[in-house]
């Protein structure tokens, strides 16, 4: 199995180049070993425009201004109350007032959370790409735009890690006694009765700052004497269980054992209730050494792969190109697509090979490895210059196919 990613860290020789950038100039190794699911980390900057090349309030604006308002979006929070979206579209104007209307409840004090917006702004784009190939983890990014000395959210946990970029403004952030930590993807946090009692850490985030809250930490913010911006992204990791559930799922479609019933009356009959715990024993004494654990990992290595945003920005131009039937020639100039998440293996006796990449898979003939792995592995090559056995004909329809699927482009 060969497995492939292409970050900067490939030019760098840094294992997490992205990750160095959010909490420089704490070193990885001490924010992993000290803060990394474990507690908060606040890295101040003396630059309040350490993090304008992702996101700034000009853009933001811009991006509202072009983009139309729905509901997956943007969410309206007043002091944890959300107004639907749906709502403001029923208001004058109808939907095509929609913007209008969101301002006006920004206006009256109300924070504007912009959803997923690293699918519709390049600069996120990339940076999503990069940390999560970097971290094996799907991440994500929300903007929170909250008018001064306003409140969005009342006291949460949230179930995925969050780096917190603090672009205009500041904010002030509340942490609590967490009842749960590392909580499971579905976890909900039920606050007491009395409330979430003293803050355990209070700090004061400003413009360029960056803050680290592991999931589960309950939390609250409040912008102070100005509008507040800033960017969260979140890193859902994959975590054992998952690996575990992956591999019993995996042992029990392969072992009729595992799809058998409870002994009838386990629940009631007292006797039923002993053979069940007896044949517990059983299984589980075994289950160390049943578990295809190698398989789940391979699996979850390829959904990895397959989740990651797809990086196909001028592929229109290469299939058009690809139309007129003159190119590729065998000295057109081609590269592995930049920033191109792909995972190639080829299992022994197998007769084909398998590249994964863009959520799909590619099956070639086994024979052609080299090449496939030439290509993949060259900064810039032309057909003529792929090695291997295969003839100029095969070079030219191995490199076609690769162009058609989005795997290769035109350099």
């Amino acid at each position: 199995m060969v497995f492939h990613h292409t970050t900067i860290s490939e030019q760098a020789g840094e294992r997490f180049p992205t990750l160095s950038r959010l909490i420089d100039p704490v070193g990885v190794e001490a924010f992993l070993a000290d803060h990394w699911e474990r507690r908060p980390l606040l890295v101040r900057r003396d630059d309040p425009k350490s993090h304008a090349d992702l996101l700034t309030l000009a853009d933001l604006d811009r991006i509202l201004a072009l983009s139309s308002i729905r509901g997956s979006d943007i969410r309206v929070v007043d002091n944890g109350q959300e107004t639907p979206i749906a709502e403001l579209a029923e208001g004058a104007g109808g939907p095509g007032n929609v913007l209008e209307v969101l301002y006006a409840r920004y206006r009256a004090g109300a924070t504007l959370a912009v959803n997923f917006l690293h699918e519709r702004w390049e600069p996120l784009s990339e940076f999503c790409r990069a940390l999560g190939a970097e971290l094996s983890a799907i991440v994500h990014t929300n903007v929170y735009l909250t008018p001064a000395g306003r409140r969005g959210l009342v006291p949460h946990f949230d179930n995925h890690d969050v780096f917190v970029a603090q672009l205009h403004g500041s904010k002030h952030w509340r942490f609590y006694s967490s009842p749960d930590r590392l909580p499971l993807r579905d976890a909900t946090y039920r606050p007491p009765a009395e409330g979430p009692g003293e803050p355990v850490l209070e700090l004061d985030v400003h413009p360029g700052d960056m803050l680290y809250v592991p999931r589960g930490w309950v939390h609250e913010a409040s912008s102070e004497e100005e509008t507040s911006l800033h960017l969260t992204i979140g890193v859902q990791p994959v975590v054992w269980v998952d690996l575990l559930y992956k591999a019993v799922d995996l042992l029990a479609a392969n072992d009729v054992t595992w799809r058998r019933g409870l002994p009838l009356g386990f629940s009631t009959d007292e006797t039923a209730a002993r053979r069940t715990a007896e044949l517990t024993a059983d299984l589980l004494s075994a289950l160390p050494s049943a578990l295809p654990v190698d398989s789940a990992l391979a699996d979850l290595t390829r959904r990895s792969v397959a989740g990651r945003q797809t990086v196909l920005d001028g592929h229109l131009l290469d299939l058009d190109r690809l139309d007129r039937e003159a190119e590729p020639d065998l000295d057109s100039r081609l590269l592995r697509r930049p920033r191109l998440l792909w995972r190639l293996t080829h299992e022994d006796g197998a007769d084909r090979i398998a590249l994964d990449f863009h959520g799909k898979t590619v099956r070639l003939p086994a024979a052609v490895a080299d090449e496939v792995e030439f290509v993949a592995g060259a900064a810039e090559f032309s057909p003529r210059e792929i090695p291997g056995g295969l003839d100029d004909e095969g070079r030219l329809v191995l490199v076609r196919r690769l162009l058609h699927e989005g795997f290769l482009t035109f350099a």
